[in-house]
This record gives structure tokens, C-alpha cells and sequence, in this order.
């Protein structure tokens, strides 16, 4: 772990670059090239790799799991389209280790380990990705993905594929090719940087042995839901760096003293360490070994809506008390509110907490306290 630790820290040294090229790109759809070249040079790229694999287990070993959250909030407090370039980029490494043969894996790491960004595309666009006809070679695949996070950035992808007998596979492939690239949905007002558009196969032949894992992975549980973490360590950075702003903003302003202000900070205080409480339990049960499935996917649950609720309200608060300095454009508070405000719209919100809260009813000891 003292390997990564000490790429943390590096990373943290250049906390300032990151965010001032946050700053400087605003709302323009541009990715953040020196920080995916900050992550190269830090050797965090590869630091996902287990340890067997020249790596350092960021998210795929228990042993970093606080290490990994520290590094999530890192990113996420410096521009969160960083963090969401990646976290997919971790997401996709973990797939490949849980699901994928050791070969797979080692080739991924070479890929990797010469500077290869990597995307997770599953959302799927008017012509979802799909297997057209078999070939000699393997099988013949048409469609697209969209929105895809670092389309013209990400050198290979993991994506989701629905094959002839209606089931779905992860494939692997190369996303090189750039007019394969275009416009997504619509341009989103917060979180450009992560270049989110279109990524279009038009009959391109792979190999079964580009097919991470079988049927139906991707889905599984609680590998799945359990990643849902990292992006909420990394909202949590965000919501972290907001604060710091705010009350330095409000001592610059001579309103420290404020009794009405003195009430947004105590709120934004205890908002903050609610998520913090949260995201750390997270961390811990997804990363660990110690919990059944349902445990780890209800508790990653709970932690997602605690992070969202606490950063809306924290948000909001900031907003109240800066009044329209909180919207100035060059204010950073107006770009990680941007960002933040995007970022925490993941999805099915209200399903998550539904059926995380019925499997904390229904089992007892995620709830009983010492009598």
C-alpha cells in the first residue's frame, strides 16, 4: 500500500493544476487532457491492477479500500469529470478482473500500462449494440452507445451487447476510431469535460475472446451495484471542496460572524460528515469480504442517497448564503455546482432507496442496535 499512497500524494500536489484546467475549460466540452496525463504520470492508470497483476489493488482489494476512497475524493474535489473518466476506467479494470480469464486480464494491463484510457459504454442509443450474424472469425456486431463518457479520449471500451438469443455480454474492444465518435443526446450544462457523445458500430467482426465473462455478468450482483461507491466518494470530494470554498468566500466577505451564515455553516458541517460516515461504510462493505451480497448492495444503496441528499442540500445552502457571487461564472463555486448538480443525478434514485431500505427491514441486524 505504500506504493499508493505515495501516488495519492502526488496526485494531491496537483490538485491545483486540475482544478484551474477545470476552471479555464468551464463549460466548453473539453476533456481534461492534463489531468488523464497527471493520472499517467502518477501511475494511477495501472494502480487498479491487483497486486499479482504489477498493480496496487485500487478497487479491486480490500486492503486499499480507504486508500481508493482517499484518491476517489481527491479527484472529485479537484473536477469531477476526471473522477468520472476515472471511475469507469476502475469500473472497467474491476469487470475484467472478477469476470475475465487471466490472459484477458494481463492484456488489458499492457493496454493500460501504455497509456490506454479505458470507457465503460452500456447506455444504450436509438440502435442498441447487437449481435447481427455470426462469422467465421466470431460475430458480426452493429449499434450504438450513447451517452459514452470520453468518446474520442478512451482508447478501448468495455460495452454492453445484446446477443441473438436476447442475452447480454460484456465485450472489449477498441475505440480508436474517430469517426466513430459524434453527438450524443445534447450537451449536458455541468460535468463537459467528461466529452460525453456517441460511439457508433457499423458491422465490425470480434472474437469470442473479446466477450468478458458469460451471459448476464455485467448485471450480477453485488459487483454491479456495489461500484455505485466511487462515485459517491468522489460527489463526496466535490461537496468537500464546495465547503472549503464557501466558508473561505464568507471569511473574505467579513460574514463569518453572522449569525444566519454561522447556521449554513453548522448545517453544511454536519451534512458533510453524514456523507463522509456514509461513503466510509460504503467503501469498507463493497471493498471488503465480510458481508453477504444483499448487505453490501443495501448499504452502498443507502450511502448514494445519503451523499445526493447531502450534497442538493449543501448546494442549495452555499447558493443562499453567497447570494449571485455563487453564480459568477468565474467563481468555482458555479462549476462544481454545475458539475456536482449533473453528477448526482444517477439513476433509478428513488428504486435504490425503496429496496435498500425493505432489505434493511426484512434483515434485522443491518438495523437493531445494542439493547
Amino acid at each position: 500500500m505504500d506504493r499508493l499512497e505515495k501516488r495519492l500524494e502526488k496526485l494531491i500536489s496537483r490538485h491545483s493544476d486540475i482544478e484551474a484546467e477545470a476552471d479555464a475549460n468551464g463549460m466548453a466540452a473539453i476533456p481534461p487532457s492534463l489531468g488523464l496525463q497527471i493520472l499517467r504520470e502518477t501511475g494511477l492508470l495501472v494502480a487498479p491492477f491487483p497486486t499479482d497483476c504489477a498493480g496496487d489493488g485500487l478497487g479491486t482489494d480490500p486492503n486499499a479500500a480507504m486508500l481508493t476512497e482517499r484518491v476517489f475524493r481527491a479527484l472529485g474535489a479537484a473536477n469531477l469529470s476526471l473522477a468520472r473518466l476515472f471511475e469507469a476506467h476502475v469500473n472497467v479494470i474491476k469487470l475484467v478482473t472478477v469476470y475475465g480469464s487471466d490472459r484477458q486480464l494481463t492484456q488489458l494491463m499492457q493496454r493500460v500500462a501504455g497509456g490506454s484510457i479505458l470507457g465503460l459504454w452500456v447506455t444504450d442509443f436509438a440502435d442498441p449494440l447487437h449481435v447481427v450474424s455470426a462469422a467465421d472469425e466470431g460475430v458480426i456486431i452493429s449499434g450504438c452507445k450513447a451517452p459514452a463518457s470520453g468518446v474520442g479520449v478512451v482508447r478501448d471500451a468495455l460495452m454492453t451487447v445484446a446477443m441473438v438469443d436476447g442475452s447480454t455480454r460484456m465485450l472489449l474492444c477498441s475505440a480508436d476510431e474517430a469517426s466513430s465518435c459524434g453527438a450524443g443526446h445534447g450537451s449536458l450544462s455541468g460535468m463537459a469535460g467528461s466529452v460525453s457523445g456517441k460511439f457508433k458500430i457499423d458491422h465490425q467482426t470480434v472474437a469470442e475472446t473479446d466477450f468478458i465473462g458469460t451471459a448476464g455478468d455485467y448485471l450480477r450482483e453485488p459487483v454491479f451495484s456495489s461500484g455505485a461507491w466511487r462515485s459517491s466518494a468522489a460527489a463526496l470530494g466535490a461537496i468537500e471542496r464546495l465547503m472549503t470554498l464557501f466558508f473561505t468566500q464568507l471569511k473574505a466577505r467579513g460574514r463569518g460572524s453572522n449569525s444566519h451564515q454561522l447556521i449554513r455553516v453548522g448545517k453544511i458541517l454536519i451534512a458533510t460528515e453524514t456523507a463522509r460516515f456514509w461513503v466510509r461504510k460504503a467503501a469498507l462493505a463493497a471493498e471488503g469480504t465480510d458481508l453477504n451480497d444483499g448487505d453490501v448492495v443495501a448499504t452502498v444503496g443507502l450511502a448514494r442517497t445519503a451523499v445526493e441528499e447531502a450534497g442538493l442540500a449543501i448546494m442549495q445552502t452555499v447558493q443562499r448564503g453567497l447570494g449571485l457571487s455563487a453564480f459568477i461564472m468565474s467563481n468555482p463555486i458555479d462549476r462544481i455546482v454545475r458539475d456536482l448538480s449533473t453528477y448526482l443525478r444517477q439513476p433509478a434514485p428513488d428504486d435504490v432507496l425503496t429496496e435498500a431500505a425493505a432489505y434493511c427491514l426484512a434483515h434485522e441486524h443491518m438495523w437493531e442496535g445494542i439493547s
